[in-house]
């Protein structure tokens, strides 16, 4: 397991048939950094129908991150 001082968001695409969820839950869970599943998403989260909520949950995450 590896830590860093940065803080790391890892999104998974819940319908992603380019990189499957698990090996990126496992990726968060290596490099202590916040998991998120998209759900209902594929691999292109900026693109897909429902970006907005992806792009909203991630400022969420970074306000967190900034207020800490």
């Amino acid at each position: 397991r590896y830590h860093t001082l940065t803080p790391m968001l890892i999104i998974a695409g819940e319908n992603d048939l380019v990189i499957p969820v698990e090996p990126l839950r496992k990726a968060a869970e290596r490099f202590n950094a916040n998991f998120m599943l998209a759900r209902d998403m594929a691999h292109n989260l900026v693109l897909d129908t429902g970006h907005e909520k992806v792009a909203s949950d991630m400022l969420i995450w970074l306000e967190k991150v900034i207020s800490n």
